[in-house]
């Protein structure tokens, strides 16, 4: 009778196999989950890793890479907080009942509310402003206001925060990164880019927030202090500023003339709300043009700015699991008749207000929960990527 031993050799051969193959995925899985965690609590690594992701296996693949996770993410999300209704972020204080005004109050920048995208499917709060007191200059009228809407009826967690700017009492200033955007021109490629607010700004400093996309990711236009980084496309949306300064977005083509007397300028992709009209390409799935690397419908991190009808009020919003579709949605909203995407992703989008600190410097403080950044960031800390400033007048 033949033995039994060389039978039970393979099968724990096998078994010890399939024990090291599920401890090997159970390894890689783990080691995915903490990288993925690691992304978004270290500030520079998820960059880092898509920019080296780059060079070894090409924007394609990455591009791909990255899609896939982030709709793994929303694919999770919306399984686990299935339910979940939004919530509000802060306290929103009573409106001041009509015929109650001061001297200060009757002059000071309020724009009117606009209450929740959804009726049915809001926050206590949702398109209420409430402002934001400049900690250097508790005395002054507000020059900034702040919302909180959720624009995506699907997505509870889905949020836009915005904010509304006085533009006759702030000036807006543009400032490119000590890396990005990389410059093209010759004189691009010599100008000297410390990446900071300059100090004699400082003391009139009220806000900061983030710039747009990576010249490899579009090669949108940018000038700046009277140097053009890289050229004007005719195709895509501008951002600029007149001398008076005021605030245009409009696609490039119907503002080029005006380019000697901008101050500075800034492209992105193509606008998404022109004259209160949506981009027709919003509405549809499959588009990249406001992702670069990932797609326009990939639920995301993002952030835009728009300008009012008539141009007295600018809108800054930074989202929260938007895409691109609900993102112009919601600024539209928020009252913006012209809007332009800024940039994406976990890192980059943040609005920052600066404080006195302890010490007597100033400080960055975050506006909204949730958006990285540092408390000496624009002002001590050079900024790699290109970033606007809002100074009072």
């Amino acid at each position: 009778m033949p033995s039994a031993a060389p039978s039970d050799a393979k099968q724990r051969r096998r078994r010890k196999r399939r024990r090291k193959t599920l401890a090997g995925l159970g390894f890689f899985v783990l080691a995915l989950l903490a990288l993925w965690i690691a992304v978004h609590r270290v500030q520079w690594l998820g960059p880092w890793l898509a920019d080296a992701g780059r060079k070894v296996l090409g924007d394609r693949i990455v591009a791909t890479l990255e899609d896939w996770a982030y709709a793994v993410d929303d694919a999770y999300n919306r399984l686990s907080r299935r339910g979940e209704q939004p919530r509000a972020q802060w306290p929103v204080p009573a409106p001041v009942p009509s015929g109650t005004s001061s001297a200060t109050t009757a002059l000071a920048f309020r724009p009117a509310d606009v209450g929740p995208v959804h009726d049915k499917f809001a926050a206590p709060g949702d398109g209420a402003w409430v402002p934001v007191p400049d900690e250097r200059h508790p005395e002054q009228a507000p020059l900034l206001y702040k919302t909180l809407l959720h624009p995506d009826e699907h997505r509870a967690w889905a949020e836009l925060f915005v904010v509304a700017i006085d533009p006759a009492r702030v000036r807006l200033r543009l400032v490119a990164g000590t890396v990005d955007p990389e410059a093209t021109t010759l004189e691009g490629k010599s100008y000297r880019r410390p990446g900071l607010i300059p100090l004699e700004d400082q003391d009139t400093l009220v806000a900061a927030f983030n710039g747009g996309f990576k010249t490899e990711h579009g090669h949108f236009g940018m000038r700046t202090d009277g140097v053009t980084l890289i050229p004007a496309r005719d195709d895509v949306c501008t951002l600029a500023a007149l001398p008076n300064e005021s605030i245009r977005i409009a696609p490039w083509k119907a503002i080029a003339a005006e380019e000697p007397h901008m101050v500075w300028w800034r492209q992105t992709p193509q606008c998404m709300v022109e004259r209160d009209v949506l981009h027709l390409e919003l509405a549809g799935d499959g588009t990249t043009r406001w992702g670069a690397a990932v797609g326009g419908e990939t639920v995301i991190r993002r952030s835009a700015i728009g300008v009012s009808e008539h141009a007295d009020t600018l809108y800054v919003g930074v989202s929260e699991s938007t895409s691109a579709g609900v993102l112009a949605l919601g600024m539209r909203h928020a009252g913006a008749w012209d809007v332009a995407q800024l940039d994406v992703n976990w890192s980059y989008p943040k609005f920052l207000v600066f404080r006195t600190a302890a010490s007597g410097s100033i400080e960055a403080v975050g506006l909204f929960p949730g958006f990285v950044f540092e408390r000496d960031e624009y002002v001590r800390r050079p900024a790699p990527k290109d970033f606007f400033y809002v100074l009072r007048r």
